[in-house]
């Protein structure tokens, strides 16, 4: 009886579900009622996402410590495999990309070079310094025949390389980049004490950067159940 009553005051336009639906709840085909202790409006799209995370954090949390006790017992294949697990269960958006050489773009310190006319900073790497004959005068002065020189790419003047004001960019720790570089593999039985340090450094970049998708996969649900509004406490 309770519920065709909810029902039909659901149906029935009034002031407190027009200001509602001023929230987001629309009025009409998306309302849906939910009679446990509590009735509640839910937005349509959270009613999925309250049935899949719950389902979906208890497996990623099982990958994850399969993975931790794979890595402790140096089962490597394994603890790859349980983080790909844990990787295929996010969200597409959510998920790291498995891709080494833009890891190491993005992780890499950066040099640049300043031009002392412009002011303007160009990668090193774009640089390429190359050797240039002085002129009598120079030679008497410095007691050198050539000189190292870069030219700008901005200006297009020519700057002596020594002397030439350079940046080091540094990423602060912890950074995520949401890519993550392909796990290492084994170069024969030779490599046993080489692969095991380079797989440790990998274990350690990708499971902080999964854990860390992870984390922000479900702040986003906490924030969509603090969108659950009540609206009918049950008698």
């Amino acid at each position: 009886m309770l519920f065709n009553i909810l029902i039909h005051l659901l149906n029935t336009p009034n002031p407190r579900l027009k200001k509602l639906s001023k929230l987001g709840v629309q009025e009409e085909g998306f309302i849906t009622p939910i009679t446990t202790k509590k009735s509640f409006i839910l937005w349509p799209s959270y009613n999925r996402v309250q049935a899949k995370l719950p389902d979906v954090n208890a497996r990623l949390v099982r990958h994850m410590n399969e993975a931790s006790n794979a890595f402790d017992k140096r089962d490597f294949s394994k603890a790859a495999i349980a983080f790909e697990q844990s990787i295929a269960l996010l969200p597409e958006e959510y998920q790291p990309e498995i891709n080494t050489a833009k890891f190491e773009e993005l992780s890499s310190e950066k040099h640049n070079i300043i031009c002392d006319r412009c002011k303007i900073e160009t990668k090193r790497e774009l640089v390429y310094p190359y050797e240039l004959l002085l002129s009598n005068l120079a030679r008497l002065i410095t007691n050198k025949r050539k000189t190292m020189v870069w030219k700008c790419l901005s200006c297009k003047h020519v700057r002596p390389l020594v002397g030439s004001q350079t940046k080091l960019i540094k990423w602060y720790q912890p950074n995520y980049f949401k890519v993550i570089p392909e796990p290492p593999s084994r170069q024969g039985l030779h490599d046993r004490i080489g692969f095991e340090a380079k797989f440790e450094k990998w274990y350690d970049i990708a499971g902080k950067e999964i854990e860390h998708q992870i984390g922000l996969y479900r702040t986003e649900y906490a924030a969509q159940q603090d969108a659950v509004m009540e609206v009918i406490p049950d008698e």
